[in-house]
């Protein structure tokens, strides 16, 4: 029911191969959080931990949605030295203080309503992460990370533990890995032990372009949109698509995700860009990201099936509840 093709694979690797990640976006305030190494780091495991089916999170008057309002949100926490970023928090309150807390800081401003949904979920991670940083690190990431080293199996293997981080197909843990690297508190030796990022944007984008073939009763349920119990196939094929994809397109693994992700969100959402001739969202994630102008047409048009079937266009990625992504 499942396949990947790996020529199509190939050619969407070819595609981005001339493509290059703006110096500024590694260079953005989230990643060079000044001061505080401890609570930086709390700020970069929260961040992540919390960040899953973000569809309503939304700054409007910022024009900033989902991961794009987690960033702004923990760049102020740590400016401001927020209880939120404090072991002390994590010990002395209760989970309905620190879901009041989480709820509040995830407002535009005081008028505004909390668009963070799943509240008491998002809660109990960082509570389950935090209880979990006391009694194994003294509280303390600096000690995690010096225990991982320069290991990305280690980090793998150890931070599975927390809830938060337990997904077998290590989405949250890579994206994680990413961060760390690209802010320069990570720099792993391993990197052939990477497993690619892979969130609901991503699989909408291997199922459309054809990177990934469904057939039968599965196509159906990603066509029409019906819910399932697991996408851990469907997942863990595009995993193994996206190699095939980072290797011919020349760049590394983990920065896939700068491709994709925008990609997905932006230009082949629900108003693909090769049907409306303009990204669905203002200022496009794929052009704010990459080297490219302002986008009118998709960037694998000439190679995705997408652009002229409908049966290609129409996938969705598949419908589960989750927090591993």
């Amino acid at each position: 029911m499942i396949s990947i093709n790996s020529s199509r694979c190939t050619e969407i690797g070819q595609t981005i191969s001339g493509i290059e990640v703006k110096r500024s976006f590694l260079n953005r305030k989230f990643l060079t959080l000044e001061n505080y190494p401890e609570q930086k780091l709390r700020a970069f495991f929260h961040a992540v931990a919390i960040c899953h089916h973000t569809y309503h999170l939304a700054f409007n008057q910022n024009r900033l949605y989902g991961w794009d309002v987690i960033e702004k949100v923990y760049v102020s926490l740590h400016e401001t030295n927020s209880e939120l970023l404090q072991l002390k928090t994590f010990v002395n309150l209760h989970n309905n203080n620190i879901r009041s807390l989480l709820e509040e800081a995830f407002k535009e401003n005081v008028k505004s309503a909390c668009t963070l949904d799943r509240l008491e979920e998002r809660t109990h991670l960082l509570v389950n992460l935090e209880h979990w940083i006391r009694a194994r690190y003294q509280g303390s990431y600096r000690i995690l990370m010096k225990e991982i080293g320069n290991s990305i199996t280690s980090f793998y293997e150890i931070i599975r533990e927390p809830e938060a981080f337990s997904d077998p197909l290590r989405k949250k843990s890579s994206f994680l890995i990413k961060l760390l690297i690209d802010s320069g508190q990570f720099c792993p030796e391993d990197m052939n032990g990477f497993v690619p990022i892979m969130d609901y944007h991503m699989q909408r984008v291997l199922l459309r372009t054809g990177c990934i073939e469904v057939a039968n009763d599965l196509k159906e349920q990603l066509l029409k949109r019906l819910p399932m119990q697991s996408d851990e196939l469907i997942r863990s094929a595009c995993i193994e698509a996206m190699t095939l994809v980072a290797r011919a397109s020349g760049h590394s693994l983990h920065a896939m995700n700068d491709f994709f992700w925008p990609h997905g969100r932006s230009c082949c959402n629900e108003k693909p860009v090769c049907q409306h001739k303009e990204c669905e969202k203002q200022p496009c994630s794929l052009s704010d990201l990459l080297e490219v102008p302002a986008i009118h047409a998709c960037i694998f048009e000439f190679v995705c099936p997408g652009r002229d079937q409908k049966n290609y266009r129409l996938l969705w990625q598949p419908v589960i509840r989750t927090h591993y992504y």
